[in-house]
């Protein structure tokens, strides 16, 4: 089976086939992930760490990875559909090794497709995110795709913010509440009061737990 992700109508030229999704064992997250960190790794030993650039150079870095990675693959592990429900899940440790300005409508239109499937199949969703090491200039590099995916939420005729039930938010930063005032214009009201926060020790347990329920 084959899901056909087609453009949102405003970004010409972008499309993307994906098999459906295949089971993901810790073992192969293990995988993707040390094969992006290696890719990463490699960057440095052939180009000096930027002292003062460092948002450029991590924007280059993730080009490099996401150049000479499989992004069927990569997209699957890092935002899927919990099987038999109507929760997605996003993992921002894996989305920040690769993801660069040449990817972020992919990656967007991409996440927009499994939550309507959700929605079309459930009549809602909820949304689990993983922001393990997230924090304000994370927010700032990545803001033009995260912008594109609340603009996407608010301006869409299926009204995200209303059919969401509930925005979990694991390994919480410290810092939430003034990255969630950086983004309050973006953040519809309804999907605010929705929002549950999970510390790192309730996060652990919760992410080990649903890692079980993709494994094979």
């Amino acid at each position: 089976m084959t899901f056909f992700i087609p453009s949102i109508n405003r970004y010409k030229d972008i499309y993307y086939i994906i098999t459906e999704q295949p089971k993901m064992t810790e073992s192969n997250y293990k995988t993707i992930s040390d094969q992006m960190n290696e890719l990463k790794k490699q960057y440095y030993v052939e180009n000096d760490k930027n002292l003062f650039f460092k948002k450029k150079q991590k924007m280059q870095v993730a080009s490099a990875i996401s150049e000479k990675i499989d992004m069927s693959q990569v997209l699957a592990k890092t935002i899927y559909i919990i099987p038999d429900t109507n929760h997605v899940y996003f993992d921002y440790t894996l989305f920040k090794l690769y993801a660069n300005p040449s990817n972020y409508t992919l990656i967007v239109s991409y996440a927009v497709q499994l939550v309507n499937i959700c929605v079309k199949k459930y009549g809602s969703y909820e949304m689990h995110l993983n922001l393990n090491t997230f924090s304000i200039s994370a927010l700032n590099r990545y803001r033009e795709c995260i912008d594109l995916y609340l603009n996407e939420s608010v301006k869409s005729s299926a009204e995200y913010y209303n059919l969401i039930s509930c925005l979990h938010i694991y390994n919480t930063p410290a810092v939430f509440d003034t990255i969630a005032d950086m983004l309050n214009k973006l953040i519809h009201p309804e999907v605010k009061r929705k929002v549950k926060k999970y510390n790192k020790t309730e996060s652990d347990i919760i992410i080990q737990q649903i890692v079980s329920l993709v494994a094979v």
